[in-house]
């Protein structure tokens, strides 16, 4: 643990390792891209602060801070704003699009134990698990074909 004047601070290195044994994986599992149906999975996660997210992930802040389009006037009878976890899954999606192969599931878990949203952290852990187990991984287009393991 890292220690700040009399305060306890967990870092991603302190953290990784007991993540890493608790959920089975091996170092190099970290590096893998995320994928993709990943994205709308994690994207229902409650992470109240998940727009301190941009700037721990090599993107604007402004990503998240930007207020949604509003329609024009004739189309905002049927308008709905997006949902939070809509603008999530836009945002994790964007942030995979634009970082390519540096969007990996180790890069998300810093960034989320960074704001200490624990459970954030333990949920991307267990997806990258279940996409190992499923054989995701290896696919080149980012998406799992397989519902669930072998």
């Amino acid at each position: 643990m890292a220690v700040a004047g009399d305060t306890v601070c967990a870092t991603s290195l302190d953290i990784l390792p007991s993540l890493l044994m608790f959920y089975n994986l091996k170092d190099e599992d970290w590096h893998h891209q995320f994928l993709e149906s990943d994205l709308e999975k994690f994207s229902r996660c409650r992470c109240s602060d998940w727009k301190s997210l941009p700037p721990l992930l090599g993107l604007d802040r402004r990503l998240v801070d930007t207020p949604p389009p509003q329609p024009s006037r004739e189309d905002d009878s049927d308008y709905e704003p997006p949902t939070i976890r809509e603008r999530k899954e836009e945002f994790f999606s964007t942030w995979r699009r634009l970082k390519g192969s540096e969007a990996t599931y180790k890069k998300l878990i810093d960034a989320l134990i960074e704001i200490k949203c624990w459970h954030g952290a333990e949920r991307v852990c267990r997806l990258l698990r279940s996409s190992l187990s499923a054989k995701c991984i290896a696919t080149t287009a980012g998406k799992c074909s397989k519902s669930g393991p072998p």
